[in-house]
């Protein structure tokens, strides 16, 4: 489909590359196309032959991608996916392309509706791309999340908040509100710091008496 309008197969010509000078700049050569006629006139699409390739770099080809990774999907919302990685440190995809790692994160994030700044710096690199650029469409997708699952999971990372031990999720105050809340809406829970366990136990005594 061409344009989005035409459903007529179209037929692409064999096309190689070879290095030539650039236009008027004889003393600069670059990479030009050459197009050929097609070898298999009735052949719809593109075929891609790739040779010189050992097994490992394919799989480190895949590696970039979402689809590959065997990571567990825990919530979806209108931002993005958060994801449990299962082999490696937490990853920054969009639409499931890797383009960051983040060693301290307790998610891996998929976001399919990335930002303008994010796109921007997108434009100007592919991999390695800086936290301040991603960090706003993170934090929404967090604050969309609505299943007891993320929520239990980052309460759970919350309580080693007095052990100075905590994923760089926990460093947003809005987060941790919304994962209480979400926990507190759906069961019975108390939330309590530890100074309040040092405490003698009252508040925990008395939601004993009321339940």
């Amino acid at each position: 489909m061409i344009g989005g309008k035409s459903k007529l197969p179209f037929i692409l010509d064999d096309i190689t590359i070879e290095k030539a000078p650039k236009g008027d700049f004889e003393d600069v050569v670059t990479l030009h196309p050459i197009v050929k006629e097609p070898t298999n006139p009735e052949m719809v699409g593109t075929e891609f032959i790739f040779s010189g390739l050992q097994d490992s770099d394919i799989n480190e080809a895949k590696d970039f991608f979402l689809l590959y990774s065997g990571d567990k999907l825990i919530e979806e919302t209108k931002y993005g996916s958060i994801y449990v990685s299962r082999k490696r440190s937490a990853r920054i995809y969009v639409n499931g392309i890797c383009v960051a790692e983040e060693e301290n994160f307790l998610f891996s994030y998929n976001i399919t509706s990335p930002t303008k700044k994010l796109l921007q710096s997108l434009n100007r690199e592919r991999s390695n791309v800086g936290r301040g650029a991603y960090t706003d469409r993170v934090k929404s997708i967090l604050l969309e999340c609505k299943s007891n699952e993320s929520a239990e999971l980052l309460v759970d990372d919350l309580e080693n908040m007095q052990t100075g031990v905590t994923h760089d999720e926990l460093q947003w105050i809005d987060v941790q509100l919304h994962a209480c809340k979400i926990l507190s809406s759906k069961e019975k829970v108390l939330f309590l710091t530890a100074y309040d366990l040092m405490d003698g136990g009252k508040y925990i005594n008395c939601q004993r008496r009321r339940y």
